[in-house]
Formats: structure tokens, sequence, C-alpha cells
């Protein structure tokens, strides 16, 4: 048996989703989606999941696909490997050209079942700038250097202010409850955490920053970035 998907094509795959366009503020948008993404568990059912989208009117909210209870959100990605079936959909504002608040879910089922969990969320917040992110409040020292595996505690000692500002994007990957605990220990699975970041370093100059949740350490470190430039 393949392994369905690797946390790097999975992050891979809903980053290319994700097109940023220009897009106004939208901060009522984006507290009730951050609401949102902080109430949903990876491991809960598609009607759990609605519940905690939609509230009160959640059972509106879902429909039969396949034999299978899903939302009523557009599929991105759907697939079948192995018997273990997979969604990819998106939650957003459709009365918008584009959108400056995205939610995606990813949901997988167990080897030949038909009831889908919730394995990946990711949310995205885009905002009216330059770079079309929603950009820290921060900004990094002049001169100040950084450097894949430095802490978050780290990071935040290269930045003006304290703390790391405004995130552009939050992730949770846990495809553990698709899997039995064979397929886990044969490292079928996956289970790690990301965020998001843009610092700005000059005026037409900033920093992409990734971090992952170190589980061990049980600290975030830096696990990727790359330069953001605009013309002057």
């Amino acid at each position: 048996m393949k392994r369905i998907i690797t946390w790097s094509l999975c992050l891979g795959l809903l980053l290319s989703l994700f097109v940023p366009g220009t897009v106004s503020a939208a901060t009522k948008a984006e507290a009730l989606a951050t609401k949102q993404y902080k109430g949903l568990k990876t491991g809960m059912t598609v009607e759990q999941v609605a519940k905690v989208l939609y509230g009160k009117s959640y059972k509106q909210q879902l429909k039969t696909r396949k034999g299978s209870t899903v939302l009523k959100l557009p599929i991105n990605v759907e697939d079948n490997s192995d018997g273990h079936k997979q969604l990819i959909q998106t939650m957003e504002d459709e009365t918008k050209q584009s959108s400056p608040v995205r939610l995606m879910l990813q949901f997988m089922t167990k080897q030949k079942s038909t009831s889908y969990r919730l394995t990946t969320k990711v949310l995205f917040i885009e905002r009216k700038t330059e770079t079309t992110y929603r950009e820290s409040t921060r900004t990094l020292v002049k001169g100040a250097t950084l450097k894949k595996g430095m802490t978050e505690k780290q990071l935040d000692a290269k930045l003006t202010g304290k703390g790391l500002g405004n995130w552009t994007m939050l992730g949770r990957f846990d495809t553990t409850s698709a899997y039995t605990k064979a397929e886990q220990k044969n490292g079928y699975s996956v289970d790690f955490q990301v965020k998001q970041y843009v610092f700005k370093v000059t005026n037409n100059k900033w920093k992409y920053v990734e971090l992952m949740y170190d589980e061990q350490a049980e600290i975030y470190k830096i696990s990727d970035m790359r330069t953001i430039k605009t013309k002057d």
C-alpha cells in the first residue's frame, strides 16, 4: 500500500489552491474565520465540523455524495486511493470576486469506510497590501538575518516590538484518524502544525516566513522562508 499523500505534497497542494489577489481588509470576516478555525479539531466528523461552521442551521449545510455525508462546499480535490477517500473543500465568501479569507478543509475516510473525518484545516487571510497578504505589524530590525531552525523566540528578537504580530496562514495537518495503528506505525499518517508570516524589511521588500511546530521541543521553529520584492 502506498502513502496517499505526504505532508509536503499535502501542504503544496493546498497552497497551490490559494492564489493571492487584490482584496480589501475584512476584520470581521477574519475574526469569524479565526474563531471557526480554532473551534475545528482534526478527527471531527463532517457533522461536527458543520456545527462549528454553521451553528444551529448546520444540517442545512450537509448533503449525501456517493454514500457519504459531506459539506455543501466547493470540492477542490476528490480522490480514492487504496480504499481511503479524500476531499479538499474551500469555505470563502462567494459574493466576492476574490475573498480575503479562505478556510480550506481536508477530509479522509478509513480504508473502505464511507465516514469522512477532518484531517487538515488551513486558514489563509489576505489584505489590500502591496504583497496582497495580511502582513505582520512587526518589521525586521535593520541588518537582521534569519535562518532555518531558528525558534519563535529567536525570530521575535529580530523584530521590532514584542511578539510576531499578524499571521497570514495557519495550518494543522493530522491524518491519524484515517489510519489504523498499524498504518500509522508504518508511516502513512502525518501530524504537524505550521503558521506563516510576512514581515517588512524595506519599503519594497518583505520576508515570508514559515514556522513549523516541533512536537518534542514544544516550540515553533523556522522551516522555510522567501523574499518578496515589489517595484520601486
